[in-house]
């Protein structure tokens, strides 16, 4: 995969081409991109930004973040060096895989380099005329084939095994041709020019077999490299012996998942307030004017308060009022606790007007249409916010793991040895946040037609919700707002995420969800992903998804099917009315299903949104 330029940005380097994946350059060098500890990293105002988030850094248990190194349209790569060097920061790559192919198509001689090797020229001692068209020495191309195991580690793919039915024979020397127009595997033909054996690479790539290669995964960490392979290897034990190794080509998708951790920035200690606002909340507390009922406050306080003098309103004092109330420091222990005081920050904290990294425009439900009320709690309209992004590690085979894997220092020990510190970006965009009525929520739930609901649930994704039918409620509604929006927002659907607050077990009641845009290359956003959640644009987006989601093009099948999608997660869902970019999912597409919104060909209980008009 040619890039012009070999330009790589900031955001990137924690997903695509973040630690431990591969990338192809230009003049078409296979790199492995080396952990932080070997990047020059300078500390600038986005990395100071990025550790205000505590909470993030110290669920992850790393010291700090850092930023990546910043794209300024000069990314090189410097032969010697062997580093994509933006100014006087870079990261560092080593050559990857290491055997080599002759570009000179009379030779073809494979060779394995070493992983900090000067640029690789063939060595053929029995081609002695083996020059490109312009007389120097001929350049070597790397193979596409490697070895790689559900740990994360990966090899070269062992070429010499392969042909000599398991034998190591490597003082043998070996070809890489290519035959006919055959462009699958059994193409590629690996010959033994020393004792004339040969096999193609047609079976080298099926699950749970390598040919006739007995192979032990030798645990060997390429992004730790310094001074060599040996010091990277830590042992495998590997849970599960039909993903044990594999062969694998470097393009494949599967070769490569990011692992991520988020959190949106919320003020802090109330600062989500103007100063005037949290000024005559004390001074009106102070005279006990809090102790009778809201509706009188709110009347009162339109006599007291003049906006003219002030910086505020009576809503926004019994906003304050209402958060100061229910604030209590919440203890970070996983995730959901992140989760949860984004939450309640959303249904309560404005922002103050013009702040970059947060400003909320809270809602009132009476400006809408009846309806809405029955079904939503709060309308949040987020305007400007903050996503810190942190990379954790990587995942190879299988995009979720086989056995839930939420040890995120673990894996985060294991992609950088002993320094504790990680990549990671700030990203800026604007959402809309739903908090679901939970009275309806809970009568819809406990519904007698409801009982025996159940999604082809894996226990060992250890899901913490309390009800299952209530996040596939939430994550279902979720993807077909995402759908509807980018119709109509000016995003194209792959840009807007989600965010599931669902209920879990042992903690206060969450039911919510939060669709949004951000990106790591501007400082703003566009601005129509918010307007479409204003009085008006609502109420018809809720339509059109209504009337969309009753019938899907996959039908009557979707709808009858029963267990589909990944690991047989999902009920009425498929490409044509659920399924969408994993970009924007936050859980692989799993646990969908469009009856729980709406009638669909063959639902047997209750819908959700049965009375939107």
């Amino acid at each position: 995969m040619a890039r012009n330029n070999n330009k790589i940005r900031k955001s990137q380097l924690i997903n695509t081409f973040a630690i431990g994946s591969v990338i192809t350059t230009d003049l078409n060098e296979s790199l492995l991109i080396l952990a932080n500890k070997r990047w020059r990293i300078e500390n600038n105002l986005e990395t100071k930004q990025l550790n205000d988030e505590e909470n993030l850094k110290n669920l992850l248990g790393v010291n700090k973040f850092i930023s990546p190194p910043n794209d300024n349209g000069s990314w090189t790569y410097q032969y010697g060096n062997r580093i994509w060097k933006p100014s006087n920061t870079f990261v560092r790559t080593i050559r990857f895989p290491r055997w080599h192919y002759c570009t000179n198509i009379k030779c073809r001689a494979m060779h394995k380099v070493d992983c900090d090797q000067y640029i690789p020229q063939c060595r053929n001692k029995q081609q002695k005329n083996c020059k490109d068209r312009i007389g120097t020495q001929s350049s070597l191309i790397p193979v596409r084939f490697l070895l790689v195991c559900t740990n994360g580690h990966v090899d070269d793919y062992h070429f010499t095994e392969h042909v000599h039915d398991g034998i190591n024979e490597d003082l043998h020397q070996l070809e890489y041709n290519t035959y006919g127009n055959d462009s699958s595997t059994s193409g590629i033909m690996i010959k033994c020019i020393t004792c004339n054996k040969q096999k193609n690479m047609g079976e080298a790539l099926l699950p749970d077999r390598l040919g006739n290669i007995n192979y032990t995964c030798k645990g060997y960490r390429h992004w730790l490299f310094e001074d060599n392979l040996e010091s990277t290897v830590e042992e495998c034990n590997q849970n599960y012996p039909e993903y044990k190794i594999q062969g694998i080509q470097k393009g494949a998708s599967n070769f490569y998942y990011a692992i991520n951790r988020s959190a949106i920035w919320i003020p802090k200690d109330g600062s989500g307030f103007s100063n005037d606002t949290i000024e005559q909340y004390k001074i009106l507390k102070e005279r006990r004017f809090f102790e009778n009922t809201e509706t009188i406050h709110i009347q009162a306080l339109k006599y007291i308060i003049d906006p003219a003098m002030y910086d505020t309103t009576p809503e926004l004092i019994m906003q304050y009022h209402e958060y100061e109330r229910t604030r209590a420091a919440v203890t970070i222990n996983d995730m959901e606790d992140i989760k949860f005081n984004e939450y309640t920050t959303f249904n309560k904290v404005p922002g103050i007007p013009g702040d970059k990294d947060y400003e909320v425009k809270i809602q009132s439900l009476d400006d809408y249409e009846s309806w809405v009320e029955t079904y939503f709690d709060k309308i949040s309209l987020l305007e400007k916010m903050r996503e810190t992004k942190a990379f954790c590690g990587f995942r190879r085979i299988l995009p979720y793991p086989k056995n839930f894997d939420n040890n995120d220092s673990e894996k985060i020990n294991s992609i950088n040895g002993d320094m504790n510190e990680i990549p990671a970006i700030i990203v800026r965009g604007e959402g809309i946040f739903l908090n679901f009525n939970l009275d309806t929520l809970d009568k819809w739930r406990k519904d007698s037609s409801l009982n025996g609901y159940k999604i082809n649930q894996n226990p060992q994704d250890n899901l913490d919700y309390e009800s299952e039918t209530t996040f596939v409620l939430l994550h279902s509604f979720a993807h077909l707002l995402i759908k509807e929006l980018s119709l109509e927002c000016g995003y194209n659907s792959s840009s807007i995420k989600e965010r599931i607050y669902a209920n879990t077990e042992g903690r206060s009641h969450m039911a919510g969800i939060l669709i949004y845009t951000s990106d790591g290359d501007s400082e703003g956003s566009l601005g129509g992903l918010v307007r479409l959640g204003k009085p008006g644009n609502f109420e018809r987006i809720m339509r059109n998804i209504i009337q969309k989601t009753s019938w899907c093009s996959g039908d009557p099948v979707c709808s009858s099917i029963g267990h589909q999608g990944p690991q047989k997660a999902n009920l009425a869902a498929c490409h044509n009315c659920l399924i969408i970019s994993e970009t924007s999912c936050s859980h692989f597409n799993k646990y969908l299903d469009r009856s729980t919104i709406t009638k669909t060909y063959n639902s047997n209980y209750e819908n959700y949104f049965k009375e939107v008009l």
